[in-house]
């Protein structure tokens, strides 16, 4: 799933090797996948609506039974020194930070941590520093509903955080979020994940304000049941998106193509978005040297005398101004 880079890449936290998931009745979401968690790493997992990327994450963090739930699992995962067999054994790779947060509200911030931290008394310091740093502006003495909404997100992420799992899943962490907030949690994640050494996967539908700090986008493709990587480009995800939704063959994407690529206005247009008129527009490109070669128009003339050749071509107006004005002129 890697692309080879010339620098020592540090050994995975997690591998799966030949995971395939399928339902009984026949439907197929993936097949032979093979995938690798770097510590510190920040992975966008993108995906068309229904194509399994929530099925995909429960199995790993072990919140649902697939075969209880009509699903039929083959594959290995191996972590921690271990390997298990998904066929016969339910592991937990990772926590899942929720959309809805699942904080208890009636509770305190620090009844909700503590809670997570009786299941596991082992925090390690780093985890403890992290953890403040996340929570710095929160009041941990005030109940969860009086918190905003980016503070529960980073409650419910301190909350998973202290399960001390090897992986951390946000589920649309950016959700409910403007722009600002979403910029400023994307680069917390960042700065959380190599903190702690702890590889986030990231599900989001809206990853505009994701992709900066992604290290790897992996996007499942149900054309193929397969888990691709892809550049870590927006214009490229949204065209493989589109290919999907249109039920086009996947193929590399054209040179310089981008979902978000616009033909270059006018001038014109150019210059009445900054509030200006053509002649103006002009004026201030040369008083600030930006100045390029002016194309005149031709005249049409030639063509007219071209059409009608015993005819002689119809002066211009202003040719014709001159000319009374000459012929007025006193002698």
């Amino acid at each position: 799933m890697t692309e080879p880079s010339s620098a020592v890449a540090p050994d995975p936290v997690v591998v799966v090797s030949s995971l395939s998931i399928a339902q009984r009745s026949g439907r197929v979401l993936l097949r032979d996948v093979n995938l690798d968690l770097r510590p510190g790493e920040v992975v966008i997992l993108a995906g068309p609506s229904g194509s399994g990327k929530s099925t995909l994450v429960n199995l790993l963090s072990g919140a649902i039974e697939m075969r209880e739930g009509g699903w039929e699992v083959s594959g290995h995962v191996e972590f921690a020194g271990e390997t298990y067999d998904l066929a016969h054994e339910r592991v937990t790779v990772g926590g899942v930070v929720f959309q809805n947060f699942a904080l208890f509200d009636e509770l305190t911030v620090a009844e909700n941590l503590t809670i997570a931290a009786d299941h596991n008394p082992a925090v390690s310091d780093s985890l403890k520093t992290a953890i403040d740093g996340l929570l710095r502006d929160v009041d941990r003495s005030l109940p969860v509903n009086a918190a905003s909404g980016g503070q529960k997100q980073r409650i419910a992420i301190a909350r998973t955080l202290l399960g001390n799992h090897p992986v951390l899943f946000l589920d649309e962490p950016n959700s409910g979020l403007d722009v600002s907030a979403s910029r400023r949690l994307s680069q917390l994640v960042k700065e959380l994940a190599q903190e702690i050494g702890v590889p986030v996967i990231i599900i989001a539908h809206h990853f505009r304000h994701l992709i900066d700090v992604a290290d790897r986008v992996l996007m499942l493709d149900p054309r193929a049941n397969d888990l691709i990587e892809l550049p870590v480009d927006a214009g490229r995800i949204e065209h493989e998106l589109d290919a999907i939704e249109t039920g086009q063959p996947r193929a590399p994407a054209p040179p310089g193509a981008s979902a978000c690529r616009r033909r270059r206005p006018s001038r014109r247009r150019r210059a009445g978005a900054r509030g200006l008129r053509p002649r103006r527009a002009r004026r201030r490109r040369r008083a600030t040297g930006k100045t390029r070669p002016c194309r005149r128009r031709r005249s049409r003339a030639p063509r007219r005398a071209a059409r009608s050749p015993g005819r002689r071509p119809t002066p211009s107006r202003a040719r014709r101004r001159t000319r009374r004005r000459r012929a007025a002129r006193p002698r």
